[in-house]
């Protein structure tokens, strides 16, 4: 008997033991720890329908600002997913990829090669080892990843040197905001707040600022140091193990570089880059597709607002201009055709020119930059404003999300991010159609600097998506031309 107590008491410990280190993982995770995009990508991943992914993209921030997979999604009929981290490395994607295939089996694995670069001291001096690498910037990769065995396995291989405890439990780790009551009550609110548009969430998030141009005129004069790149051993050995994971899962791996800043590039062994990019490739029978090579002059207007250095973010801007060329190219490849149809993204209907033929949305164009003319233009230095309205016929306009969309052609379609677009009451449109409760937050205004714009002419669409998924679309008859 006494035995037996005393086994149901070892049992019991090791059940609360368990229950506590549970808890402390959830309290950490969540009042401890800033939910970043690599959150959210992971979130948003792991709330996806097992295996419906057609396309994975796997890299640091550089891809999560370079590209918007909506445009991919649209224009390939696919769906596609980016997990990112910023500071990402190439030991880390692989065990990204390994986690990834736990719930996805994709056609297609597409790696963006900065976070090749990035295993390397400003990118172009001498090589580092993993346990170079900043602690706090590796671990954003690792936090946002469900506890497992594999979990455990990364930390082993790559996190060694850290500690455990400070390794897994954010809550440690973060002892000096314990008493921060404000921000770990904002994480709260958040963290139980639903997020309705996680699903229509693909990983990137592209900036909506531009370079400034004092900025961009420093690159002349920064000095870089012009160094050889080089590939190291360990990059070699984890790329060889994600292409070999891959060949066992019968996956399709490309190799994606995103435009530097070409006064950056041209103050760098650049060519080294791109070589060994290109070796590493044909390594393994692999493509290798370098936008540099594509878009070898992009202005400071392509690139988002940061300091002189060696990293440089893609804007919005840009993001539409790499993601029209990958889209448009995959398109012809017939190992890049899929069946998916995402319809409650404003993107598909726009590409396809397919509208509402319904009528449902209602609203109207009222301003564009205070004129009620039906063709305005602008200088690209100035920037784009306009007022009008929109609302669901029989839907309450708080609900849902819109759109406003500015075509140019179907290469270049713009539309806005949330910080573009503010509510604005409409009494009189709530008087006319007979229902404050429904239509009276139904105004907007919409702005954006022009500089985000290609010069041309650009047709203008407004778009509700409301909570189901269904999108409303309207084509308004007025144009706006860049100049």
């Amino acid at each position: 008997m006494k035995k037996k107590g005393l086994t149901q008491l070892l049992a019991k410990g090791i059940v609360l033991t368990c229950l506590f280190m549970l808890t402390v993982f959830f309290l950490g995770d969540v009042l401890f720890l800033d939910k970043k995009i690599s959150h959210k990508s992971w979130e948003s991943f792991y709330n996806r329908e097992k295996n419906s992914l057609d396309i994975l993209f796997l890299g640091n921030s550089h891809l999560g600002s370079g590209l918007d997979l909506n445009i991919i999604n649209a224009k390939n009929n696919a769906n596609s997913h980016a997990l990112i981290a910023p500071g990402k490395t190439l030991s880390q994607i692989y065990y990204t990829f390994l986690e990834a295939l736990k719930y996805q089996k994709p056609k297609v694995l597409v790696i963006e090669t900065y976070a090749i670069a990035e295993d390397s001291i400003y990118y172009f001096q001498n090589v580092v080892s993993e346990s170079n690498i900043p602690f706090n910037a590796k671990v954003q990769s690792f936090d946002p990843k469900k506890l497992s065995a594999l979990k455990y396995q990364e930390y082993k291989d790559l996190y060694k040197n850290q500690s455990i405890i400070k390794t897994f439990f954010p809550l440690f780790r973060n002892h000096s905001q314990w008493s921060r009551n404000e921000k770990i009550n904002e994480r709260l609110f958040s963290y139980f707040k639903p997020d309705t548009e996680l699903k229509y969430f693909f990983g990137t998030k592209n900036a909506i600022q531009t370079l400034d141009s004092q900025e961009a005129e420093k690159y002349k004069i920064t000095d870089f140091n012009k160094h050889e790149y080089k590939i190291s051993k360990n990059q070699k050995e984890y790329f060889n193990k994600i292409l070999d994971v891959s060949d066992a899962n019968n996956i399709k791996v490309v190799l994606v570089t995103l435009p530097y800043f070409k006064e950056y590039r041209k103050r760098i062994d650049y060519g080294s880059f791109h070589k060994a990019m290109n070796t590493l490739a044909k390594s393994r029978s692999i493509e290798h597709i370098d936008l540099n090579y594509v878009f070898p002059e992009l202005s400071s207007n392509y690139f988002t607002k940061e300091k002189v250095g060696h990293n440089q973010h893609l804007n919005y801007r840009g993001a539409i201009l790499t993601s029209n060329y990958l889209a448009n190219k995959w398109s012809k490849d017939e190992r890049f055709k899929f069946q998916h149809q995402n319809q409650s993204l404003p993107e598909y209907y726009l590409y396809r020119s397919a509208f509402d033929k319904n009528r449902t949305l209602l609203g109207s164009v009222d301003l564009i930059n205070n004129q009620k003319s039906k063709r305005v233009e602008l200088n690209q230095n100035k920037f784009l404003m306009i007022n009008g309205w929109a609302a669901v016929e029989g839907e309450n306009a708080n609900e849902g999300r819109l759109f406003i969309g500015l075509k140019k052609d179907n290469n270049f379609i713009f539309i806005n991010r949330e910080a573009h677009l503010k509510v604005k009451k409409r009494q009189d449109v709530a008087k006319r159609l007979k229902s404050e409760q429904l239509y009276l937050n139904s105004g907007f205004r919409f702005s954006i600097n022009a500089k985000l714009l290609e010069k041309g002419e650009y047709e203008i669409y407004l778009f509700k998506r409301l909570e189901n998924g269904n999108i409303h679309s309207k084509k308004v008859f007025k144009k706006i031309i860049i100049n």
